[in-house]
């Protein structure tokens, strides 16, 4: 009797868990990433106007050069840097996720098919 009230206490602090962490540490979806840590840099739409975008001479998303990019090379470049390995972004080693990396891709994808203002 004892037992299967501590294994019903057990299964219940597993649920309560199962149920309230997720919401706290599962990852953010792409647009709260973008804004947390590319905005700063990109812009909030994609634009690329910002003081940054300007002084390194970042395209905006809506660009040609943007644009013609698969998804598959976009993640590549937010994951590892693309093919010249910018350590600006490589995000891969600084906490993001390959399944955040595609979802970003997507959204960069999303807001580059956006008039650019």
């Amino acid at each position: 009797m004892k037992t299967s009230r501590v294994i019903v206490a057990i299964l219940l602090v597993a649920l309560t868990m199962f149920l309230i962490l997720p919401s706290v540490s599962w990852a953010e979806d792409a647009s709260g990433i973008y804004k947390n840590k590319c905005a700063v840099c990109h812009g909030t739409s994609g634009g690329a106007d910002t003081p940054m975008a300007k002084k390194q001479n970042i395209p905006a998303f809506g660009s040609d050069s943007v644009k013609k990019q698969s998804p598959a090379e976009i993640e590549d470049f937010i994951l590892n840097g693309g093919r010249e390995k910018k350590s600006s972004h490589a995000w891969s080693h600084k906490g993001i996720s390959k399944e955040d990396g595609t979802k970003l891709a997507a959204y960069v994808k999303q807001l580059g098919s956006h008039k650019q203002q």
